[in-house]
């Protein structure tokens, strides 16, 4: 009896096909961009994000106040600066300049405020620019390339550090 030939090389095929319209269609599934608009009526805050995400990408440089570097609380200076309400450059006055809220109550432009343990045993307080849909905008010293403004998440490792909310903006 005479067997049929065997094709070794159709179900490698097969799967790299596979492979490839899977990776395909997950380049099409890609999560919805992070919403940059502000509640209706508030163009104080329209200003302070669309300030704030002009300045993704710029270094972190300690004790950095803008234009072309920040720090931590010098970048939330920064984007406030034209504000009706300026803020001071200090986190621990930022933290203690406007309403305090509860996070699912943020909206854009709202403060969050996160104590990080050191090597040194000594905690320090970094503040994020909330962007809405639970992401920020830090200045955060990272490490190398992850240095400087960026976006981030506002996932389980910054929930658990997070020790104020606060409001500088009225929402109208």
């Amino acid at each position: 009896m005479k067997t049929p030939p065997r094709h070794p090389q159709l179900p490698r095929a097969i799967a790299a096909a596979l492979v490839l319209g899977a990776a395909l269609l997950a380049g099409c599934s890609s999560a919805p961009p992070v919403e940059n608009r502000v509640p209706a009526g508030s163009a104080e805050r329209e200003a302070v994000i669309s300030h704030a995400l002009e300045q993704i990408g710029k270094p972190y440089r300690r004790e950095a106040s803008g234009p072309s570097a920040f720090d931590n609380d010098g970048f939330i200076a920064f984007v406030y600066r034209d504000a009706p309400e300026p803020l001071p450059e200090a986190v621990r006055a930022q933290l203690e300049a406007g309403t305090p809220i509860d996070l699912a109550d943020a909206r854009p432009a709202d403060l969050v405020f996160f104590r990080l343990e050191g090597d040194d045993d000594r905690a320090r307080l970094l503040v994020g620019l909330y962007l809405g849909d639970e992401t920020m905008l830090m200045a955060t010293p990272g490490i190398r390339e992850d240095a400087g403004v960026r976006r981030l998440a506002l996932d389980e490792y910054w929930h658990q550090r997070l020790v104020g909310v606060i409001r500088i903006l009225p929402l109208r």
